[in-house]
């Protein structure tokens, strides 16, 4: 018993220490958790690894930073294209997949949703939830892009000049 209750204390600690971290980034964590099936421990743990995407210049480098792109085989002018690569960040990847896997069995799935079901008809659900995977990654990419573009400042100011505060 000694054990389960510290156990569940520090249990408690670290769910505290993570709320912290959450709070010190409220305006990243709101855009990630602003897309569908992604929440604070999600949030956390892109935070934790990939901050706010400032060292990728494109959504595909995201993608293949968390190995989510496929494997490609070349030889002349035959390309073949295969599994995915897995030459990335392993935890992120389990993440993203989670959330991809919550997103599509949401009833807030929305597009993303139904572009699963079209391809999970044609190619299968593991092939069809790495596809939605990736494309969560870049969605990210692009939400965090624009709201790097829009500074507080910015839109403070836009606020402002249209009386909205």
């Amino acid at each position: 018993m000694e054990r389960i209750e510290l156990a569940e204390k520090h249990l408690k600690e670290i769910q505290a220490e993570a709320t912290e971290i959450l709070k010190q980034h409220m305006d990243l964590v709101k855009t990630y958790m602003s897309l569908t099936g992604i929440g604070p421990m999600n949030s956390l743990a892109l935070l934790a690894h990939l901050g706010n995407f400032e060292r990728f210049s494109k959504a595909k480098q995201v993608s293949n930073f968390v190995g989510l792109t496929p494997r490609v085989d070349q030889s002349g002018d035959k390309t073949t294209l295969g599994r995915i690569s897995k030459r990335g960040c392993k935890q992120v990847r389990r993440v993203i997949v989670q959330g991809a896997w919550a997103t599509v069995r949401s009833a807030k799935g929305g597009r993303l949703k139904e572009k699963f079901l079209r391809i999970a008809a044609r190619s299968g659900t593991r092939m069809a939830i790495i596809t939605i995977a990736r494309e969560m990654m870049e969605l990210l990419f692009y939400m965090v892009e624009l709201y790097r573009e829009v500074t507080q400042t910015q839109l403070q100011r836009k606020l402002k000049i249209y009386g909205l505060i």
